[in-house]
C-alpha cells in the first residue's frame, strides 16, 4: 500500500499541485500534462502507476473546465513507446517485440512529440482533451 501510495502522491497528487500552483501565476495560456498511454492499457506490474495516469486523464476535462474562466487551457498528451535514450538500454530482442507490437511498426520520435505539442499550443481551441501519440496502439497479444 505504501508503494501504491507513493505513486499516486507523484503522478497524480503532484501533478494537480503543479497545475494548481501554476494556474495562479498564468494569464491565459495551456497547461499541457504529459501522461502516458498506460492510462488507457496498463500490463501487468503498473497497477499502481496505470491508476495515477489514468486518475490524472480523468481530471483533464473537469480542470480544464474550472480553469477556462480564467482564459486557461488543458490538455494531456498520452505517449506511447517512443525513441529515448532511456529506451536505448533495452535489450534489441524485446525492443523489436515492442515495435512489432506498435500498429504503425516503429518508435515515437521526439520530433513528433515535439510536433503534438506545438499544435496543442497554437490551437486556442483545443481544451479538455487526451491525445494519444501512440502509432495506433499496442497490441500485447503479438
Amino acid at each position: 500500500m505504501a508503494s501504491f501510495n507513493a505513486v499516486l502522491n507523484v503522478n497524480l497528487i503532484g501533478m494537480f499541485d503543479v497545475c494548481r500552483q501554476v494556474s495562479k501565476a498564468m494569464q491565459g495560456g495551456v497547461i499541457i500534462t504529459v501522461g502516458s498511454i498506460a492510462s488507457f492499457e496498463g500490463n501487468r506490474g503498473q497497477t499502481a502507476y496505470s491508476a495515477s495516469k489514468g486518475a490524472v486523464a480523468a481530471l483533464t476535462l473537469p480542470l480544464a473546465r474550472d480553469l477556462a474562466q480564467d482564459n486557461i487551457r488543458v490538455v494531456r498528451i498520452c505517449p506511447g513507446i517512443f525513441s529515448t535514450p532511456m529506451g536505448d538500454l533495452v535489450v534489441e530482442e524485446t525492443k523489436k517485440k515492442l515495435v512489432q507490437s506498435i500498429a504503425l511498426r516503429r518508435l515515437g520520435d521526439k520530433k513528433e512529440f515535439a510536433h503534438a505539442v506545438h499544435f496543442v499550443a497554437e490551437n486556442n481551441y483545443v481544451n479538455g482533451c487526451l491525445i494519444r501519440l501512440d502509432g495506433g496502439g499496442i497490441n500485447p497479444h503479438l
